[in-house]
């Protein structure tokens, strides 16, 4: 799970992925066209190379299924009308998904990049889908909003539908239903579930205020959006896409701590701690709702994670993967947890199904490079995925870069690579990466890097997980090893998923690996559902890894 590219460092990943696909939090809308005009290709990132260098790596048919994908929204005003073709286009996701066995990928799917470069036909195929939906969004006088939408037959270049309308607040918070059921029509499918309880207009405009701030990679914008989704609930307690955005937003910002804070790792622990506690209770009160709801289900997920509960965790993600297959993000989010845990092949397997969902699922294809990078003696398809990560704007593939770049012993490219990831989201310095990587090439400058890591305060040392993996790079396996043990006495985060890198034998090879695995509750789950890739039970009983 994506985790949100500013908590790579030592936050829980696994929840944040399935909520931002379910509920509101996506990021800027990218313009699309005026009514009657359509995208015209570019030359700039030709499709059908793209799709079929992902033909080649997902080892899918060049063939298309019933399905949608959901083009950001065009806006005629500023953010704010940004913030409610964001909101609508994602609520209308949310709804057309719950049709079984019909995939419908996420408007932040085609709100990269390479995907607001093609035209309808082209997207389609990179996306293995028959269906486009797009629509423009133009608010007018008096509080009413003018909502244009076409469903376009991709390949045959034809319209399903089309609707055109001015509504209110109330039509508009209805028009998801309404586009659902016209959606069912075409490819027939059961009239879905009604939508959450409606919002008065005060509280609508400050839910897309929040949904608005949210959208930005600043601290203090999602604080502000805290505060109006903090509002908004306190009149209409339950609002359920709000709810959420509330739940995500605190999530966010306990796993982003401001450098200038200076908080203490027992302080991340505590702000962690707190958020897990609300995050189960809103679980726990939706889920006896609705049982189907997937974003009850992944917040369950993510509390058993957090809680060294791995079976109970796994056992849900079982059940969610048997009902829902192919809902986006659940199998990336499966994927996720079985890197965490050491199951790489499954890890590799799942992602690649994830992806022949969405190709453009960043987080997939991000559990797919770590995995593939992970396998001993290397793995083909590993360099293939981060270029294709790569060419699709994933913006942190961090320690894989890294990796990548110093097995050729191409140290400018580890420089840039490492303080890219280090300085993401502009809050840490990356002032120290030039005496890192000096130390990597050059054996006499290692101490010298070795002893700057060692002088960073406990919290900063905390946010970047001990800088365990800076440590395994320059051949300190024993700080490695101790940043290991020391991870290990909190729960579980981001920086488990990375411990199955061949850069971490000798850390894994020694016996107090083990011992912290244990800690975490790993080998207690390895004890049931078998032993991780690289990792085996000894002669004498003990676990040992490779």
């Amino acid at each position: 799970m994506k985790p949100n590219p500013l908590s790579h460092r030592h936050a829980t990943t696994l929840v944040i992925g399935l909520l931002v696909t379910v509920a509101t939090l996506a990021t800027v809308a990218v313009a699309l066209w005026p009514s009657g005009k359509r995208p015209v290709p570019t030359a700039v990132t030709p499709a059908d190379p793209l799709a079929e260098a992902f033909d080649r790596l997902l080892r899918r048919p060049a063939q298309v299924a019933p399905g949608i994908v959901v083009r950001p929204f065009a806006v005629a005003g500023g953010p704010q009308d940004a913030a409610l073709g964001d909101l609508l286009c994602d609520a209308m996701v949310t709804q057309i998904g719950r049709f079984p066995g019909l995939r419908v990928l996420p408007c932040a799917t085609a709100q990269a990049a390479v995907a607001a470069q093609l035209d309808d036909a082209r997207l389609a195929r990179l996306l293995a889908v028959s269906h486009v939906l797009a629509g423009e969004v133009e608010a007018l006088a008096g509080r009413r909003t003018r909502v244009h939408l076409t469903l376009r037959e991709a390949a045959a270049g034809r319209d399903a539908w089309q609707w055109r309308q001015e509504v209110g607040p109330g039509g508009l918070q209805d028009l998801p239903l309404r586009v659902a059921a016209a959606a069912a029509e075409v490819f027939g499918q059961p009239q879905a579930a009604p939508p959450p309880p409606a919002l008065n207009a005060d509280n609508y405009d400050k839910a897309l205020s929040a949904s608005r701030l949210a959208r930005r990679e600043s601290v203090d914008s999602w604080r502000e959006a805290l505060t109006l989704a903090n509002q908004v609930l306190a009149e209409q307690p339950d609002h359920v896409p709000t709810l959420y955005l509330r739940q995500g937003l605190r999530q966010r910002l306990a796993s982003n701590a401001d450098p200038n804070d200076r908080q203490t790792p027992e302080q991340m622990l505590a702000a962690r701690q707190a958020v897990q506690a609300d995050g189960l209770q809103l679980a726990r009160r939706l889920a006896a709702a609705d049982p189907a709801d997937l974003r009850a289900q992944a917040l369950l997920i993510n509390h058993d994670f957090f809680q060294r509960r791995w079976l109970a965790a796994f056992e849900r993600m079982d059940s969610i993967v048997a009902r829902h297959p192919r809902h986006p993000g659940v199998m990336r989010l499966s994927a996720r947890l079985h890197l965490h845990a050491g199951y790489v092949a499954t890890a590799r397997q799942q992602a690649l199904l994830a992806l022949q969902d969405n190709a453009l699922d960043r987080e997939a294809i991000e559990v797919l490079v770590i995995a593939t990078g992970s396998v001993p003696g290397g793995d083909p398809m590993f360099i293939e995925a981060l270029a294709l990560a790569q060419a699709i704007g994933h913006p942190a593939l961090g320690y894989a870069s890294s990796f990548e770049a110093a097995r050729r012993a191409d140290w400018p490219a580890v420089q840039v690579a490492h303080a890219g990831w280090i300085g993401l989201g502009g809050k840490w310095s990356a002032g120290w990466v030039p005496t890192f990587v000096g130390g990597l090439s050059d054996t006499s400058q290692r101490a010298a890097a070795i002893g700057l890591l060692d002088g960073h305060d406990a919290g900063t040392r905390q946010h970047f997980a001990q800088y365990l993996f800076e440590y395994a790079m320059l051949g300190a396996h024993d700080r490695a090893l101790d940043g290991v043990r020391e991870l290990a006495r909190l729960p579980p985060a981001a920086w488990t998923q990375h411990l199955w890198w061949p850069e971490l034998a000798p850390v894994r090879q020694a016996a107090p690996f083990v011992d912290a695995m244990a800690d975490l509750g790993l080998t207690a789950l390895w004890e049931v559902r078998g032993a991780p890739d690289l990792c085996r039970r000894a002669a004498d009983g003990r676990w040992r890894c490779d």
